[in-house]
Order: C-alpha cells, then sequence, then structure tokens
C-alpha cells in the first residue's frame, strides 16, 4: 500500500510545548509590541469568558495554553470521535464546542529504519484535511469578522507556537508504525530526567515538550523569555517569514537532528533508547530559539491583526 495511501492525520496524546514553553512564547511577543499594541491586544483577548480575569501579558500567556486546556475540559468534545456527543458552546463568545485536536500538528512523513537516513516520503496525504498550516491562514482571516476574536486570537497564539516545535511538523514511519509514531508519541525511550526537565518524559514528544523547562510559573517564564530576547535578537523580514517556512524549518530539526541524534543511543533495563545528557543540551539551545522566533513572529502577526 502507498504511504500517501496509508499515512492519516493520528491525533497526537501530547502536547506541542508545555505550559512553560508556550508561556514563554507569548510573553515575548507581548513583550515585542509597542504599548499601545499590547493594550489592544490585551482587551481584544479579553472577550473570551475564561480570560476577564487576567491582565497585560497574564492575558496572552492565558490565552496560549487555553487551546491545550480544553482537551480536559468537560465543556468541550473531540469532534473526530463520531461516539462522543456534541456540545453546544457554553458561552456565545465561542463558536463551537469542539477541542479540535487535529488543528495542532501536520505529519510530514519522514521514512527510514535506519534513524540515521531519514528521507522524506512520497505522496500529500499528510495535507489533506485543516492541519495546522490551513488553520493558521483561516483563522486570520475570520478575524475580520468581529464575533469570536478573542477565541481565534487565542487559537492563533498557541499554534504560531506548536508549529515551531519540531514533532508537530513530523512523523517517523517504520514497519512497525506504518502510520507513522504520531510526531514522537510512540517513540519511548527510558523516562528522562535533569535539573530542567524535572518530572520525567517516556517519549519522544514529551521530552521536546519539556526542553525549554518545566516551570511555568510567571517569575521563570519572565526570566525565560528575557534571557531569550537578549540572546536572539528580532529577526530580520525576510527571515519572519510565514507558515511554510516555519513548517519547513521545524521538519528540517526533525529530520536532521530529533531523529538521527539518538541513533545509536544506548538502551536502558527494557530495551528502549537512553536519551544522552549532550542531545538534551543541543535540544534545549534548539528549542530556544525556535521558542525566540516563534515569539517574534507572532508578534508581527498580532501587530497586523490589531492594527496601528
Amino acid at each position: 500500500m502507498k504511504l500517501a495511501a496509508i499515512l492519516l492525520l493520528a491525533a497526537h496524546s501530547a502536547m506541542a510545548w508545555n505550559s512553560a514553553g508556550h508561556r514563554t512564547i507569548a510573553y515575548i511577543a507581548f513583550k515585542s509590541l509597542t504599548a499601545a499594541e499590547r493594550e489592544k491586544v490585551a482587551a481584544l483577548l479579553k472577550d473570551h469568558p475564561e480570560f476577564a480575569g487576567f491582565d497585560g501579558v497574564e492575558t496572552i500567556m492565558k490565552a496560549s495554553v487555553w487551546p491545550d486546556e480544553i482537551r480536559g475540559d468537560k465543556r468541550f468534545h473531540d469532534e473526530s470521535r463520531s461516539s462522543v456527543k456534541t456540545l453546544e458552546p457554553y458561552d456565545p463568545r465561542l463558536p463551537d464546542a469542539a477541542v479540535h485536536a487535529s488543528w495542532h500538528y501536520i505529519n510530514l512523513p519522514l521514512v527510514g529504519e535506519n534513524l540515521r537516513r531519514l528521507a522524506v516520503g512520497p505522496g500529500t496525504a499528510y495535507r489533506n484535511g485543516q492541519t495546522i498550516l490551513e488553520r493558521i491562514s483561516t483563522l486570520q482571516t475570520e478575524m475580520a469578522d468581529p464575533r469570536f476574536r478573542a477565541y481565534r486570537l487565542s487559537w492563533l497564539t498557541h499554534l504560531v507556537g506548536d508549529l515551531h516545535m519540531p514533532l508537530h511538523a513530523v512523523a517517523h514511519v517504520t514497519a512497525a508504525a506504518p502510520r507513522g509514531d504520531q510526531g514522537g508519541n510512540l517513540f519511548k525511550i527510558e523516562p528522562f530526567r535533569n535539573a530542567v526537565i524535572k518530572r520525567s518524559s517516556a517519549n519522544l514528544h514529551s521530552f521536546w515538550d519539556s526542553a525549554l523547562g518545566q516551570d511555568d510559573s510567571t517569575a521563570a517564564v519572565s526570566a525565560l523569555g528575557d534571557r531569550l530576547r537578549k540572546r536572539y535578537r528580532k529577526p530580520s523580514a525576510a527571515a519572519l517569514g510565514g507558515v511554510e517556512k516555519w513548517f519547513n524549518e521545524s521538519a528540517t530539526v526533525a529530520r536532521r537532528f530529533v531523529y538521527p541524534k539518538l541513533a545509536g543511543a544506548a538502551k536502558g533495563p527494557g530495551g528502549l533508547p537512553i536519551v544522552p545528557e549532550t542531545y538534551f543540551i543541543d535540544a534545549n539551545k534548539i528549542a530556544e530559539k525556535r521558542a525566540a522566533y516563534a515569539g517574534y513572529r507572532l508578534a508581527a502577526m498580532l501587530r497586523k491583526l490589531v492594527g496601528p
């Protein structure tokens, strides 16, 4: 069977960047705006039923994680499961009560049993349907409608961050996983933890979710965001690019680093790869740059959406 026929958009079971990662990206974006632009963004988001109690940068940081939080909220339903009852939105400021799990990613197929020699698979099935690329574009267009603007802006804030996480751009296709590894969710590793990832990660996706750290307190996020803004200056207009550029960057990181650098890794007692500390050090640096660029790119998008 051809890869294009078998590669389906399987829902990721883990989130892209954890709360600390998303909040850091939102912080960088907000701090990159002018005072007037920040005020407009915060005021727009406060129309969301869940954000009314927040102010300033806390408003956009809350918005950045809300699309993940609703997955465990009983007021929302998973529309991809036919057996689940469709719920109506609990507030008129929300267009629906679906979790939209498929919006968070796109699975470019990386094929190869040997992690060192991954190739991009043939076919375009991975681009069928509403992937993260289509949703970011569609949501920006829909912002012209005054209804549900806070809802849509929250999703945009979140998805720009998601697209910069390498394992939300690819799926490793093997004989054992002919439909892909769900962005590393099925790639099991020996539980990894260190001074930064203090709550252990047991698969490659969750490892990369936490590569920036796990402390999502405002103090920790602010300190990290400020450090990244100093380390990585705002890129040029050409480097800002658009969704295709962001996607290609993430996919390239996955193909050239995320998987290949674990080839030949020692196995633990359970027969699973042990992630070396050297791999984490490099992954942390990559994650920091991806987060910084995501923040600057989100700021550019917000600037256009809220106007002068």
